[in-house]
């Protein structure tokens, strides 16, 4: 059975990166790790429960697992956990945090892969765009591993986390 990203992108799939191409085709559990910059903003939205503290040079581990067509990601950032649930539907890769939900169109883009919010959802009722926080991602491919950088941003707010750097896929075991 075709993984997660294989169905989403189809014939697109092989134009990503080997590294990325072998990350996204494990069929059970797929690891990785690195070093972060994580950005928060301040005020109010940089008190925001469950997410990462800030910091220029914070350990990330990355532990992701597939079970009936569904992924779950856990990052841990600096002991930190946050935990995302992804599927497909309609096409978007849909990804869960909390009360929010995002589907994401993605683009293959030189070998690596570009994540543009298209719809969100709040507690499963529709957001319209003017009221619905913004979402963008990439994974790069570089060497050996890919950069990552993602932002999320509220309207009239601006931006509330960040975090980019390198991650180093772990040898299957």
């Amino acid at each position: 059975m075709p993984t997660l990203y294989q169905r989403v992108l189809g014939d697109r799939f092989d134009g990503l990166e080997p590294a990325l191409r072998r990350f996204h085709s494990a069929p059970r559990r797929a690891t990785g790790h690195g070093r972060f910059k994580v950005i928060r903003a301040r005020g109010l939205l940089g008190v925001l429960p469950g997410l990462p503290a800030a910091g220029d040079d914070v350990a990330m581990a990355l532990v992701v697992t597939a079970a009936r067509g569904r992924e779950t990601w856990l990052r841990t950032f600096g002991g930190t956990p946050v935990v995302t649930h992804q599927w497909l539907r309609d096409g978007l890769l849909m990804e869960r945090s909390g009360p929010l939900t995002f589907g994401f169109a993605l683009d293959v883009i030189d070998g690596g892969l570009g994540f543009r919010a298209v719809r969100v959802w709040s507690a499963g009722v529709p957001l319209p765009a003017w009221m619905a926080p913004s979402a963008t991602a990439a994974a790069r491919p570089t060497d050996r591993d890919w950069h990552v950088s993602m932002r999320l941003s509220l309207p009239l707010l601006g931006a509330f986390l960040g975090y980019e750097g390198e991650v180093m896929p772990d040898e299957p075991s």
